[in-house]
């Protein structure tokens, strides 16, 4: 009976040899210039009101090359515009950490957004470009997957509101970057895994033997269950129980993106009894 339940899995994966999930990039999803979209493109929480997406603004004005997908502004308007604004607001000097620089572009897009004071740090195996006419721009070489060179790069800002992985989109690496870099997080600090279509992409780990489920967007979805550890009778590892179930204030899939809050929240239950 079991080899017959298992046919339609693997009739599935017989699929993807000759049909893979992998769209053709080329083709389907053409780049388009920041001139041919400069005049009309109102993101995020700027579109309802009818002003310049701020993200927008500063990626165009940076003056290194990088390539984001059209969206990604419209995600960073939503979940990046309040944090620099609690940041400026609590008068903290921001911290940003990228992996994953290519030729820089995106590090002084976020020196821009987040102002003046916030300090930058780039984190690639092998990248484009490392010069910088700026001292709050840092530098650091090596893989996201080794715990050093992460510590590192930690080390060159004064505390850590944000991170942005847009490194190998290996999934087991995504996931190693993530839980080391979230005890360096503050509280109120976002963690940004950018590209997650290739969750679902072959080359990335994934596609053909889909239960290894070794995707990032798969562990999110595990990480939303840990979340809600409190009201389950499932078992959950100690460490991932302490690191992950009292610090995880929300986590927001976008698409190709997923965003994770932190925020140490006691639980507790209010009675508002303030009523006539």
């Amino acid at each position: 009976m079991r080899a017959v339940s298992e046919v339609p899995f693997w009739l599935k994966q017989l699929k993807r040899v000759f049909k893979p999930d992998q769209p053709p990039i080329g083709s389907e999803f053409p780049v388009v210039s920041i001139a041919e979209v400069a005049e009309r493109h109102l993101t995020g929480g700027s579109r309802h009101m009818v002003t310049k997406s701020p993200t927008f603004e500063a990626f165009r004005s940076s003056t290194k090359k990088t390539v984001k997908w059209g969206h990604y502004c419209d995600v960073y308007d939503d979940c990046l515009l309040p944090l620099r604004d609690w940041l400026q607001s609590s008068n903290e000097t921001p911290g940003i950490l990228e992996i994953g620089t290519d030729h820089g572009g995106s590090l002084i897009a976020w020196r821009t957004l987040f102002g003046e004071k916030s300090m930058v740090c780039g984190l690639d195996i092998k990248p484009k470009d490392t010069e910088f006419n700026d001292p709050q721009i840092k530098m650091v070489i090596g893989s996201q997957t080794d715990r050093q060179t992460l510590k590192h790069a930690v080390e060159h800002l004064p505390k850590l509101h944000l991170v942005v992985d847009d490194g190998s989109h290996i999934g087991a690496h995504q996931r190693a970057s993530f839980e080391f870099l979230w005890n360096f997080l503050q509280p109120g600090g976002l963690y940004v895994v950018e590209d997650l279509h290739t969750s679902y992409w072959r080359s990335f780990e994934k596609g053909f033997l889909r239960r290894r489920k070794t995707g990032f967007i798969d562990y999110a979805k595990h990480l939303v269950d840990v979340q809600h550890a409190h009201y389950s009778s499932r078992r959950y590892s100690k460490n991932e129980l302490e690191d992950f179930r009292d610090t995880i204030f929300n986590i927001t899939f976008f698409d190709s993106v997923v965003a994770i809050r932190k925020s140490k929240l006691p639980l507790t239950r209010v009675r508002f009894s303030n009523f006539k």
